[in-house]
């Protein structure tokens, strides 16, 4: 990690690293590493003093992250990003409290995993033909702390036809290209459509689940289980191929990991809505480190008024080996569904980020 610091910091003292765009939460987040970790004040302050913020700084998170133990160059900093974004929105409220149900009973629990399972072996079977349009905001860091860079934006054309999924990148950064994902230097993802789901809830992958709290979502009570898969079939597989990106060098290699994660199930119709994992035992020989998935569903209508559960965003974070560490993330959001036809085409004009989901 320190020769990514330096590497950065000769880029931003040189005036040539592209500003930071975080919302307060993330500059909370990068603060409180940079403290965490022992950084120098005078290196912390310099990347805080690149930050753009995308919403308004109060004085009270100035104040709390200095009793945190951020430096006064550090404080100077923090305070002129108030100052600075001042006339900005404020960050949005945290969601109601509301009063949860009680947990359900063991029996209760199993009847509720029975028909998730029923529900997501079946999901494939049940989609209709679709195409829509995937886009993926790809961000990579190289000093560990978060302080986030793009560094491309790709569309792809999505087609789901005959219970196969099709990935075709069609635009990189605005520009028109046609390629398969795998062609993409990077991480990329696939399989949100019904692969994900099938492999938990297969009997073969032996998935252990517990019962582990309420949530509330979208108007919607959900169950939250936390599982672990010890034997996958085929979704959290990660392949490389020798290309330079970023700070890292990508090697011919590929490894199926296992994985823990939470699953969040609806209590009224037992479909779900939200899956987070997380790789385990990843052998220190691959060049990824760390990796993890947060993939959330909902309601689209196709044209005949009937609501189809499909994936609206995904995160996906890893962690990578090299000379220096390199942490990237990938937001991808999936959108302009409508139905498959031969000559169906999607616009070239990215929508704007979907807005972050308030569920916990």
């Amino acid at each position: 990690m320190r020769l990514g610091l330096l590497g950065l910091l000769v880029c931003l003292l040189a005036g040539g690293a592209a500003a930071y765009r975080l919302s307060v939460r993330q500059l909370r987040q990068a603060v409180q590493a940079g403290i965490k970790a022992r950084l120098e004040d005078k290196k912390l302050a310099v990347h805080v003093g690149n930050v753009v913020l995308e919403e308004r700084l109060e004085a009270s998170v100035v104040q709390e992250l200095a009793e945190a133990g951020a430096g006064p160059k550090t404080r100077v900093a923090l305070a002129a990003l108030a100052e600075s974004s001042k006339t900005l929105a404020p960050p949005p409220d945290d969601p109601p409290l509301v009063a949860f149900p009680p947990s359900p009973t063991a029996s209760a629990q199993s009847r509720v995993l029975a028909r998730a399972r029923e529900s997501a072996l079946s999901y494939s079977a049940r989609l209709p033909d679709f195409i829509c349009m995937q886009v993926t905001r790809r961000w990579v860091d190289t000093t560990g702390l978060e302080f986030w860079q793009i560094r491309d934006v790709v569309a792809a054309r999505v087609s789901y036809f005959n219970r196969q999924e099709d990935y075709r990148v069609v635009a990189r950064n605005g520009r028109r290209v046609n390629l398969k994902p795998e062609q993409m230097p990077g991480t990329t993802s696939r399989g949100e459509f019904g692969t994900l789901l099938a492999e938990l809830f297969e009997p073969a992958t032996q998935t252990r689940f517990q019962w582990s709290r309420w949530t509330y979502l979208s108007g919607r009570w959900l169950h939250v289980f936390d599982f672990e898969v010890l034997k996958p079939l085929f979704s959290l597989r990660f392949e490389q191929s020798k290309r330079d990106y970023g700070p890292f060098r990508e090697v011919y290699s590929s490894v199926l990991a296992p994985y823990t994660g939470s699953v969040f199930i609806d209590a009224e119709n037992f479909s779900v809505r939200r899956l987070r994992r997380k790789a385990e035992g990843i052998p220190d020989s691959f060049p990824m480190q760390e990796a993890s998935q947060d993939l959330e569903y909902g309601d689209v209508t196709l044209g005949d008024g009937r609501p189809y559960l499909l994936p609206l965003r995904a995160v996906v974070r890893s962690r990578w080996r090299g000379a220096v560490t390199a942490i990237s993330r990938n937001e991808m959001e999936f959108r302009m569904y409508e139905r498959y036809a031969a000559d169906s085409a999607n616009s070239f004009d990215l929508p704007d980020p979907l807005p972050e989901s308030q569920s916990k």
